[in-house]
């Protein structure tokens, strides 16, 4: 595999637009009954994944902490829904962003720095390349603006994972009850080389989920189009 890069906003999206925006339905945080911490995670989203067909919807509605038991039987019924590869982790976001914005849009648009959307038109354009792209969905966000901008959300998957030299001390131990684990500062980005699967063009790193990276040849895409509102940085590779 080639150079790898961390996806990130431009320095003025900020400036830009606002977006006041959410997934209509999420998993819980969790009460852990064996390294007794209260955790939710940040960053997966399954923009594509519907719930409104589960008897229980209403259950996904309500973020407060629960237990480890009642968290696994929320978990059961989405397994047969999510796409292989899943992580169903405390906090884990489902169906569409519904919300409302205003302001200008580039082709990238982020309502936070770990969901990435892009305009429908720029969307279109990316797909005429060879690259290998995830879902993306439809956001239901409403604009202010006489000109509509469609806004769709990549559904990026976890894969890869943030290797130890990442921080500048050791990572904690895995809670053998919920799979938690501590992780210190963070000090630069070094991802695992051989966690990383051929053929995949934008993911987020399954073990630090709020880092979106891109191979070199989406960023050749991009940069080729001239895409807006977004940076890359590359970070660095090591061998497990």
């Amino acid at each position: 595999m080639n150079k790898l890069f961390q996806v990130c906003p431009d320095n003025e999206w900020r400036m830009k637009y606002t977006i006041d925006a959410r997934h209509k339905w999420s998993l819980p945080g969790l009460r852990c009954s064996v390294c007794h911490q209260t955790w939710s995670n940040t960053g997966l989203a399954y923009p594509e994944i519907e719930l409104s067909s589960l008897l229980n919807n209403k259950r996904y509605l309500d973020s407060w902490p629960v237990p480890l038991d009642a968290f696994t039987s929320l978990c059961e019924p989405l397994m047969p829904l999510v796409p292989d590869g899943a992580l169903l982790l405390p906090g884990t976001n489902f169906g569409p962003l519904i919300g409302k914005s205003k302001g200008e849009f580039g082709d990238f648009i982020w309502p936070i720095d770990w969901w990435l959307l892009i305009q429908k038109t720029a969307l279109a354009r990316l797909k005429e390349t060879s690259l290998s792209l995830p879902v993306a969905v439809k956001a239901q966000i409403k604009t202010q603006e006489k000109s509509k901008v469609e806004m769709m959300e990549f559904q990026i998957m976890p894969h890869g994972k943030i290797a130890p030299a990442s921080f500048d001390a050791a990572i904690g131990k895995l809670c053998s009850g919920c799979g938690r684990r501590e992780f210190p500062m963070l000090q630069k980005v070094v991802v695992e080389l051989n966690s990383i699967s051929r053929g995949v063009d934008l993911f987020r790193l399954s073990n630090f989920t709020t880092i979106i990276l891109a191979t070199e040849k989406f960023v050749d895409a991009v940069e080729r189009l001239h895409l807006s509102d977004i940076l890359f940085r590359e970070v660095e590779t090591i061998s497990s």
